[in-house]
């Protein structure tokens, strides 16, 4: 069975990786000294330049919206397809195939 590498990412070494990021150290050098794949240090790196030091604090490493928020994204994002296409297509083909919308 795999080990959870969720729990080696503690506030600890969340800190650690901070002070690297903070220092300017790229992905190769933050994921060598930390023991961490490469990609996670670059979304570190992506979540510390647009979010800050609470982005990478925050655990999931982004925000967490609640459902109202995310039903009224979904829906902004439908309005805007319907007015692409004259309310044709996607909302149609959706209906034929008997797929839920939130449109």
């Amino acid at each position: 069975m795999r080990e959870d590498r969720r729990r080696r990412y503690d506030g600890g070494f969340r800190r650690e990786a901070l002070e690297l990021i903070k220092a300017e150290a790229g992905r190769d050098t933050l994921a060598r000294r930390l023991a961490m794949p490469r990609w996670t240090a670059e979304k570190w790196i992506i979540l510390y330049r647009s979010g800050g030091e609470e982005a990478v604090m925050g655990g999931n490493g982004g925000r967490r919206y609640d459902w109202e928020t995310k039903v009224a994204a979904a829906r902004g994002r439908c309005r805007e397809r319907h007015d692409q296409d004259g309310g044709h297509g996607q909302a149609r083909d959706r209906e034929h195939r008997g797929l839920a919308t939130v449109c």
